[in-house]
């Protein structure tokens, strides 16, 4: 019997960065968010995180920095163990191949939108 909707929220809320990235690797790759067209458009999915920091000079004020997005890249194979839990969402870059801002759990990894190896903070 498949797991219900609330045992997968369940499982995704206490997965591990490394656990998380991979699945979302997996559920969202090549799906059929529109319909094909090839001469003009491609589309991907991807998983994001937005941020936003407090930079008020003392403590217990707040003057909220503007969001930064960026697309969740995924652990590269080639650099790690697919078990490898890494660290929380803290690393950060761009991807070199389509520009598109990241952030992952790990150093070395790959760019959701057009898998391309990215090196972060």
């Amino acid at each position: 019997m498949p797991a219900s909707k609330a045992d997968v929220v369940a499982f995704l809320k206490e997965c591990s960065g490394g656990e998380l990235s991979d699945i979302m690797r997996q559920a969202l790759a090549n799906r059929p968010e529109a319909a094909p067209e090839p001469d003009a458009f491609e589309y991907r999915l991807f998983l994001g995180l937005a941020v936003h920091e407090n930079i008020a000079p003392a403590a217990g004020q707040f003057d909220w920095a503007p969001w930064r997005l960026a697309a969740v890249a995924y652990l590269n194979p080639d650099s790690y163990r697919q078990d490898f839990s890494g660290e929380p969402f803290c690393q950060w870059g761009q991807c070199d191949g389509c520009g598109t801002k990241v952030c992952s759990h790990v150093k070395d990894s790959l760019c959701p939108v057009c898998g391309r190896q990215v090196l972060l903070t």
